[in-house]
């Protein structure tokens, strides 16, 4: 799976396939495979999955009951830690595309930023990426655009199943496999999570739990999954790269 590349789907033969609809204001025509929520099957992983998006999206809601000026500065500079530092810096640029090289205790800090983004540990951000580049909008993309926009944001979180057939290889990440400090993060990863709400809670209660954690994780995902979901929907193509991926602001 690892070496293996599909052919990028035709977006005239995709269109025309029995059941497909178009994503609105977007030429991307979508043929959902797997069942939202109703009528499919779901593993542990699934139910784990729903369970924390479930509780983290209910407890953000709890935003404006809980604001302060202290809770929004907790907020912003946990999102730019966690999101700029953590998921676009480290795990997207540096572990990802290598696009630099740093220190290793340097990169090892950036790395922790990303675990904080609660997007798991990062050999499998990785690994997820590099497949998806790999497969971009192929049936072996782990968040195709052409099975609906739903899945391409976060659907593809709550099958653990299809998710785990086109990305449970993590041969492709065997140079992070090689180094300690990852597999320690891999092991042991739940446990920072809620250690950093703790400690959010030991620094400010309630307030700080809704607002450095419920909403900046919330926030963080949705910038994230949009990237897969918006940009391969909207926006414009100065070069036919073969898939659906946009320009967008």
């Amino acid at each position: 799976m690892v070496a293996q590349v599909l052919t990028k789907p035709d977006p005239a033969a995709q269109a025309a396939v029995p059941g497909a609809k178009r994503i609105p204001f977007s030429e991307v025509y979508a043929t959902p495979k797997t069942r939202s929520f109703l009528g499919r099957a779901y593993d542990a992983n699934d139910y784990v999955y729903l369970g924390f998006m479930g509780l983290i999206h209910t407890l953000a809601l709890l935003a404006p009951f809980t604001f302060s000026w202290a809770n929004l500065g907790l907020f912003l500079g946990l999102y730019f830690v966690t999101g700029c530092l953590g998921i676009t810096l480290s795990f997207h640029r540096q572990l990802s595309h290598k696009a630099f090289v740093t220190p290793k205790w340097l990169e090892y800090g950036l790395a922790y930023c990303g675990v904080l983004s609660g997007q798991g540990d990062p050999m499998m951000w990785v690994s997820h990426h590099k497949y998806h580049h790999l497969h971009t909008d192929t049936p072996l993309d782990t968040h195709s655009i052409y099975e609906g926009f739903w899945w391409s944001h976060m659907g593809w979180l709550f099958d653990h199943k299809v998710t785990h057939e086109r990305a449970g290889d993590r041969s492709n990440v065997s140079d992070m496999e090689a180094q300690p400090y990852y597999r320690w993060l891999r092991a042991t990863y739940p446990w920072h999570i809620v250690a950093q709400f703790a400690a959010l809670y030991a620094l400010g209660g309630v307030g700080a739990v809704v607002w450095g954690g419920a909403l900046r994780l919330c926030w963080v995902y949705h910038i994230t999954w949009f990237v897969n979901s918006a940009t391969h929907s909207w926006g414009y193509q100065p070069f036919d790269s073969g898939d659906c991926s946009r320009n967008n602001w």
